[in-house]
């Protein structure tokens, strides 16, 4: 039994629906939708927020761990210069 590409489109179509119905997002309910659109955009920024705030925090502590370090070079450099 042979479907066309229309009826596997259809028939795609329904279990995806029934799916989403079965986690509570009815696709008929066209202010249902529209929510759910709005709930995964807010999850997308937040994402990206999330990635922004871990990438700063990963270059906050390179760069104090560098700084610490090029501080201890300077100050065995210091004292090696300036031995009393």
């Amino acid at each position: 039994m042979t479907q066309s590409p229309e009826e596997r489109k259809a028939l795609a179509r329904e279990i995806a629906a029934e799916v989403l119905l079965h986690l509570g997002i009815d696709v008929a309910d066209k202010e249902a939708m529209k929510e759910l659109r709005s709930n995964l955009e807010f999850l997308k920024r937040m994402d990206r927020g999330a990635r922004e705030v871990k990438s700063a925090a990963i270059k906050t502590c390179v760069g104090a761990l560098i700084t610490g370090l090029l501080s201890l070079l300077w100050i065995g450099f210091h004292d090696h210069i300036f031995k009393n």
